[in-house]
């Protein structure tokens, strides 16, 4: 027979010792026979320090370009987690929430779906989990998307190790720089015309 005391770090079920928190995992063993000729009935017990492993997160967006947001799917993966804790995939820059999973008590997370359907622009999908130390981990993807709602292109940008993190805002790129060139050409015809009128007054005040 086994025993894991509680509060521990540790927890015992279907013959698997389970890590959930820093500290000191204390596992006690027990023979319950009597004995026999080689052996006898006997009681060990043993502890170990549970110490941060490497929480990790993945995020990975899968479908052709030119398909619909709302028919790509995604899957978002986590493991060395903290047991009980949910793991998060968020789309930027409106935050929205598209999935999450509870952490098993072995540490990982999986969650797998589709993407919601996406405004015109660059946009980030996130998933974020905690580790054993707290710390936040995240890993993010980029794509794009057309004003018909179909993914143009998708890419990577691992984040590491971050705890509230700023994503910048999404969508806003393309219809910024077409303003911000609507305006150059907007002044630069207003200067010529001024240059032509300037020589118009210049050449009456010379005849």
């Amino acid at each position: 027979m086994i025993k894991v005391p509680w509060p521990g770090a540790c927890s015992y079920a279907n013959e698997t010792v389970s890590t959930f928190a820093l500290g000191t995992c204390t596992i006690t063993a027990t023979a319950t026979a009597a004995g026999d000729a080689v052996s006898e009935a006997a009681t060990v017990t043993m502890s170990t320090t549970v110490v941060p492993g490497t929480a990790e997160v993945s995020i990975w967006v899968s479908g052709p370009t030119g398909e619909l947001s709302t028919s790509t799917p995604f899957v978002g993966e986590g493991t060395q987690l903290l047991p009980g804790s949910t793991m998060t995939v968020t789309a930027y820059s409106e935050p929205v929430v598209i999935g999450s999973a509870a952490v098993a008590a072995d540490g990982h997370a999986r969650v797998a779906a589709t993407l919601p359907a996406l405004r015109a622009g660059t946009h980030r999908v996130v998933v974020a989990g905690v580790g054993l130390d707290g710390v936040v981990v995240e890993h993010e993807v980029s794509l794009s998307v057309s004003r018909s709602g179909a993914i143009i292109w998708v890419g990577t940008a691992p984040t590491g190790r971050a705890s509230g993190a700023a994503l910048a805002a999404t969508g806003a790129d393309v219809q910024d720089a077409g303003m911000l060139a609507a305006l150059w050409l907007v002044t630069g015809a207003g200067l010529l015309l001024m240059r032509r009128t300037l020589l118009r007054r210049r050449r009456v005040a010379f005849a």
